[in-house]
């Protein structure tokens, strides 16, 4: 995906969801397939203020059984990438999983952020939901929550986490 101005994903209703990726809430799937994505602005990913609402880059998605595999995910900003949880059991994510996850397997699925020329410009900034539980923000596979004891499935994620450029990267919890 290609995209010469800014890039908003925004869950914003209760349970409601924006995605780059296969897979969604309460899905049970085998997926393969890189994500590329490139803005010519900003990147924003948001869970907002609803209850379970999420946005993410990349497969997967709350509540769902996922086997991911041949699924690098390469993300380039000229400009600020912002991931922002706020409401209660909202997340914001570049990776693979979701919160809550009844399993999850992603092996060597790379994130890639601001590898590509030009890009890179602004900030990185990770921010939680500070007031609500298990609202998270986070670049990496898995999510709140998933850790395989929520069902019988299993929990094995790997893969690197690369950051070429940023002016900073900020994380608050």
């Amino acid at each position: 995906m290609v995209d010469g101005g800014s890039i908003n994903l925004l869950g914003r209703g209760g349970q409601a969801y924006a995605q780059i990726g296969h897979g969604g809430r309460a899905s049970n799937a085998t997926i393969s397939g890189n994500l590329d994505i490139d803005s010519g602005d900003f990147i924003t990913i948001s869970g907002a203020t609803a209850a379970e609402s999420y946005a993410q880059i990349g497969h997967g998605g709350v509540d769902g059984n996922f086997t991911i595999t041949n699924a690098d995910i390469d993300l380039d900003a000229v400009n600020a990438i912002s991931v922002t949880a706020v409401g209660a059991e909202s997340y914001a994510q570049i990776g693979h999983g979701g919160s809550q996850v009844y399993s999850l397997s992603a092996a060597d699925a790379d994130i890639r952020i601001n590898q590509a020329a030009g890009s890179g410009n602004g900030a990185i900034t990770l921010q939680g939901g500070t007031q609500q539980a298990n609202a998270h923000a986070m670049i990496g596979h898995g999510g709140a929550r998933t850790d395989g004891t929520r069902g019988t499935g299993a929990y094995d994620v790997s893969g690197n986490i690369e950051i070429g450029k940023s002016a900073s990267v900020s994380l608050t919890g």
